[in-house]
């Protein structure tokens, strides 16, 4: 393979996918509102071939994408959680991308249950409509 120095990123298109933990390991605590959070840094396989690495906060509650990620692949009812744990677990995800200066990085924020990228059912925004995002906007 050829490197160029400038090369494009493969990065996804923005949608739905299939996709596969194919490895999950400790992150760098962040300094959120909340404190300093700990993170796990999660790599997705997705069904296309791509690969997104994607640092995701560790906390439990409503707006968790690594609580929502847990009860999806390992159940509800886990109470203790080892990065490891999540690696050949599958899921769905949603990627968007991030514009960060001249960069763009796609990002997973959302998992559901395959079974409704399956059936074609239409993926709910939970967020979508949510007065904080639309403050975000402005």
């Amino acid at each position: 393979m050829t490197f160029f120095r400038y090369q494009q990123q493969n990065r996804p298109e923005e949608g739905y996918y299939f996709a596969k933990v194919v490895g999950c390991k400790e992150g760098k605590p962040r300094n959120t509102i909340m404190g300093l959070t700990p993170t796990v840094n999660v790599i997705f396989k997705l069904d296309n071939g791509m690969i997104v690495c994607q640092s995701i906060l560790v906390y439990w509650g409503p707006t968790s994408l690594f609580e929502e990620l847990v009860n999806l692949t390992l159940g509800e009812d886990i109470n203790k959680v080892e990065p490891e744990d999540l690696i050949g677990k599958t899921c769905a995800v949603e990627i968007r991308h991030n514009h960060v200066d001249d960069k763009t990085y796609a990002n997973v924020v959302d998992v559901f249950p395959e079974s409704e990228l399956e059936t074609g059912d239409e993926v709910v925004d939970e967020d979508e409509g949510n007065w904080q995002n639309d403050m975000d906007d402005m």
